[in-house]
């Protein structure tokens, strides 16, 4: 019996030292530098030539994109194609961002029409705190042109192999019939242009939730 007890000891000492944790978990802080049990993502569309010439780096109007900031100094590049007959009324609509609650990745988004003029630049540059969703609307009637995405972290140190990101560019009518309004604003007028444009963004914001 005495023997017993011993060789009991000994088992319950070893599961103490050596550790019982499930598959892809671990008790320190997820700070992207510990890959322990976790298969990396395969890491694609790293290239402009790769977000011209391979489908899945071929975005779809509309659909979402989910994707990893897999490795330090990932550089994620996608195109997508703009459709033809767009108007003054015409606005493109690029979403991206988290829904984890929180990542080491400080996402950035350029929206490059053909590869050369940015049309806008996101950075989610959150910090320690939570990540917050990134919204490009842009007015623009280049009908057929081709936009390439470049997605990174804005450091190009931090990673997240845990959490995926999301991306979707769409096209939509701006929801005031009164826009596009050419004419040019007064000093005065100023502050409440602001105003206006934020009432807008509010408007459009509701209108395609």
């Amino acid at each position: 019996m005495r023997s017993f007890r011993w060789v009991t000891a000994l088992v319950m000492l070893s599961v103490g030292v050596f550790g019982c944790d499930q598959p892809g978990m671990d008790d320190s802080e997820d700070d992207g530098t510990d890959t322990t049990d976790m298969p990396l993502p395969p890491d694609k569309c790293n290239t402009m030539d790769d977000a011209k010439n391979v489908a899945e780096c071929q975005l779809q109007l509309g659909v979402e994109k989910v994707e990893y900031i897999g490795l330090k100094g990932d550089v994620d590049w996608y195109s997508v194609t703009l459709p033809t007959g767009l108007t003054s009324r015409s606005l493109l609509h690029v979403s991206a961002g988290f829904s984890a609650p929180a990542t080491a990745v400080n996402l950035s988004v350029n929206v490059l029409l053909n590869g050369t003029q940015s049309l806008g630049l996101m950075i989610d540059k959150h910090g320690q705190a939570a990540p917050t969703p990134l919204d490009l609307i842009a007015r623009n009637q280049s009908s057929g042109a081709q936009l390439l995405i470049m997605v990174q972290d804005q450091s190009g140190k931090n990673f997240d192999w845990r959490n995926p990101y999301s991306l979707k560019i769409e096209v939509v009518d701006d929801p005031d019939t009164n826009e596009p309004n050419d004419t040019t604003p007064d000093a005065a007028a100023t502050d409440q242009h602001r105003r206006g444009d934020d009432r807008q963004r509010d408007r459009f914001s509701r209108h395609h939730r």
